[in-house]
């Protein structure tokens, strides 16, 4: 992480009014290295930290909102992902097979996979 620390640094001192963004698997992540930066006193003006899911729906959400697409219920991912599953494992794949009749896939899954699944919009 020095490394990362180190070079983030660089770039804010070469560049302090370009917004610059780092894409990491969690925004506490980003915290953690904004805190560290601070702390060895380090400038890091215009830094964002960002999920990969928080980039692409910053990208496309507003195309989406006005395409009437917004985003899934939680609870509905687990039966989501169990019907992708067996319509995977009814191409003959055995690993998906086998993953769709672990009846616990559909609810693990969704979890580590931070979406935000598009859905027609409802009126009202």
């Amino acid at each position: 992480m020095d490394a990362l620390i180190e070079r983030l640094a660089e770039i804010c001192r070469a560049q302090p009014t370009a917004e610059k963004w780092v894409v990491l698997p969690s925004v506490s992540i980003g915290l953690t290295i904004g805190e560290r930066l601070a702390r060895e006193g380090r400038a890091w003006i215009n830094l964002r930290f960002a999920t990969a899911a928080q980039v692409a729906e910053g990208l496309a959400g507003p195309r989406l909102v006005a395409q009437g697409i917004g985003r899934l219920r939680e609870e509905v991912g687990p039966a989501l992902v169990a019907r992708l599953l067996q319509g995977l494992a009814g191409g003959g794949e055995p690993y998906f097979r086998r993953m769709a009749e672990d009846p616990g896939t559909g609810r693990i899954l969704p979890g580590g996979v931070p979406c935000g699944c598009p859905r027609p919009a409802t009126g009202g």
